[in-house]
């Protein structure tokens, strides 16, 4: 029989007897059963996150670029996905890093002449830690 089943059981015994103090001191009871309960439940998810990254922290491979891959995670294309490391350390959350522009480069109008370079690389949407991947100009 499960614990809030006998609770139940329990509240109705003062019922029959006409026991209002003891009826509250149960129903008391039962809340602060149902608060534990509900805290207990927040707990173990939390602990579940923690080992989680834990395991993401062991398994890591990470990279001197400021990366880090993990065997076995891989995209659509069959490349691995980069994360980001400072997000893994700094916040414990797993954020892959997005490949894109990251500055764009500028040219003289007039003269049609480059002055810099478009640059590409990965980026985090968590905390902008950006990756310079290459410089490509536009001749």
């Amino acid at each position: 029989m499960g614990k809030i089943e006998n609770f139940r059981k329990v509240l109705a015994l003062p019922e029959v007897m006409d026991n209002v103090d003891l009826t509250n001191k149960l129903r008391e009871l039962q809340q602060d059963y149902f608060e534990l309960l509900e805290k207990n439940n927040e707990l173990s998810f939390k602990l579940k996150e923690i080992e989680d990254i834990s395991d993401i922290k062991k398994n890591a491979k990470i990279n001197p670029g400021g990366f880090y891959t993990l065997d076995g995670v891989k995209d659509t294309n069959g490349n691995e996905i980069r994360f980001c490391v400072n997000c893994l350390y700094e916040y414990g959350l797993q954020m892959p890093m997005m490949y894109g522009l990251l500055e764009r480069g500028w040219e003289d109008i007039l003269t049609g002449t480059t002055i810099s370079h478009n640059v590409f690389g990965y980026c985090c949407k968590k905390c902008n830690t950006k990756l310079i991947a290459s410089n490509k100009g536009e001749n």
